[in-house]
């Protein structure tokens, strides 16, 4: 699958398109959603610019975006809410 990596706090620049594994479901309280559009907000290019808030070892898939919209498309049981 592609992904954006974050390879390191900076500019746009330290943003890459790259081929990545997919994700695997390892807890029963997960879900796999296909993204179908991600919204980018100021803050989202303060964290990248400044590693505010920004705890996963780099390079890493941009998680910056909170504004998300996909499909449910795998689950490994019934959800346990």
């Amino acid at each position: 699958m592609k992904a954006i990596l974050m390879t390191a706090v900076g500019e746009a620049s330290v943003l890459s398109y790259q081929d990545v594994d997919e994700p695997q479901i390892s807890e029963t309280t997960q879900i796999k959603v296909k993204l179908q559009a991600a919204g980018v907000n100021p803050v989202d290019t303060k964290v990248r610019r400044h590693g505010v808030f920004y705890e996963q070892p780099l390079p890493a898939v941009s998680r910056l975006s909170h504004k998300k919209r996909g499909k449910h498309v795998v689950q490994s049981e019934p959800l346990k809410i």
